[in-house]
């Protein structure tokens, strides 16, 4: 009986050490199981947390992008590059590679502003809700790198497909004027040169005959000093063809003077409008001069120089009108763009001008005519160059509510 006993408890023992080793073997498990489950609730979580607000990264490259247009103002353009650039890399928009495009185009980077501006154009060309004033401006930008690249052709075709969305921008059609400049110098240049051909084969058959006798004379035996006292035969031609040269040129210009062309004529013509030699007393005298020097933009420019530019606002004073300003916006435009001086005193003359009483009425951008929209526009761009204008155009830029994207 011990012995069964014995038997028994070691039975015993050995089912409850199983049932234990059970036990465990089912915590074990059971705590992979619950590992398991954690583990995509700590996934999830990681995937949330770097995912920022759509909105909020949009709101950061807005700031960015205005901060970018301040540096643009003040003329530092590679700061605003560096600014654009950043909003571009928080948030793509048209708007972004616009106003890059613009920067670029004033460090005479043309191929990156070319690039941006492909970009630009296809963004919005994309997007259903585009206007077309924002696509206008996005082709111009486009048409102004292939211009200053000289790719002349595709450069026509944007200002095209522009003025088709509007056909009055000022902006658009300057830029056609320039082409058309361009094109007609490069075709005259073409034209100058055939015509020239004929007259170099001219002189060179002239100058033939006279090598000949060159090469014939210093074939022959030296010339002692008795025979060099009598002229030899071979000097004949040479005198008799270079006075024949002088008589045809003398009947040319005698015939000029005679007909009233050629430079003599061209001089009596540009003449007939004298600039007067004393700036204007007052805003009637002005007025005056300008009616009569209105049609020659240069000389108006050079009778508005006499005017110090403060003194505007007080001489035209009630005498501005639209006309008036087109001429005034034209002539700074055109002939104020030597010396930093003269871009200096252009700015000056418009910051003066946008305070006549007059002036007011149609000082604001989106309201001017498009050829003066072209002009201030022109000027502005142009000055931006200057880093020492930069806030005399902002100065401008506000007066006239003149303002980027």
């Amino acid at each position: 009986e011990p012995a069964v006993q014995d038997k028994e408890a070691g039975t015993t023992a050995v089912k409850e050490e199983e049932s234990e080793e059970s036990a465990k073997k089912e915590e074990k498990e059971a705590e992979k199981s619950a590992v398991k489950e954690e583990e995509p609730e700590k996934s999830g979580v990681k995937e949330e947390v770097p995912q920022s607000n759509p909105k909020d990264m949009e709101h950061e490259a807005m700031k960015l992008k205005e901060e970018g247009n301040v540096h643009f103002k003040k003329s530092s353009f590679s700061d605003a590059v560096r600014f654009f650039s950043k909003a571009i890399e928080m948030c793509e928009m048209a708007s972004f590679y616009s106003n890059r495009c613009l920067a670029y185009q004033k460090m005479g980077m043309f191929e990156e502003a070319l690039a941006d501006a492909d970009k630009a154009l296809s963004m919005l060309r994309d997007e259903k809700d585009t206007t077309s004033a924002v696509l206008v401006k996005a082709l111009y930008r486009k048409a102004s790198a292939l211009k200053e690249l000289g790719r002349y052709g595709e450069c026509e075709q944007y200002v095209d497909e522009g003025l088709v969305l509007e056909k009055s921008n000022g902006t658009l059609i300057n830029l056609k004027k320039d082409l058309a400049r361009i094109t007609a110098a490069t075709h005259e240049e073409k034209v100058q040169e055939v015509k020239a051909q004929p007259q170099k084969v001219e002189a060179e058959v002239k100058k033939e005959p006279t090598k000949k006798v060159e090469e014939k004379v210093s074939e022959e035996k030296p010339v002692t000093p008795e025979e060099h006292t009598t002229p030899s035969k071979g000097a004949a031609p040479k005198v008799v063809e270079s006075q024949k040269v002088e008589d045809a040129s003398s009947a040319s210009n005698a015939s000029a003077k005679k007909k009233g062309t050629g430079s003599v004529g061209a001089r009596a013509f540009t003449s007939r409008t004298k600039v007067p030699k004393a700036a204007p007393k007052s805003g009637y005298e002005f007025e005056k001069e300008w009616k009569n020097l209105k049609k020659d933009s240069e000389k108006f420019a050079q009778y508005m120089k006499m005017t110090p530019p403060s003194k505007y606002a007080t001489l035209l004073k009630d005498k501005v009108t639209e006309e008036m300003m087109t001429s005034m916006m034209e002539a700074l435009s055109l002939h104020f763009d030597g010396t930093i001086q003269e871009q200096s005193d252009r700015l000056d003359v418009l910051i003066s001008l946008s305070k006549a009483d007059t002036t007011r009425m149609f000082s604001r951008f989106s309201l001017m005519p498009m050829n003066q929209q072209g002009f201030l526009n022109d000027i502005i761009l142009a000055s931006s160059e200057v880093e020492e204008l930069g806030e005399k155009v902002l100065g401008v830029a506000e007066a006239f509510e003149f303002g980027f994207e």
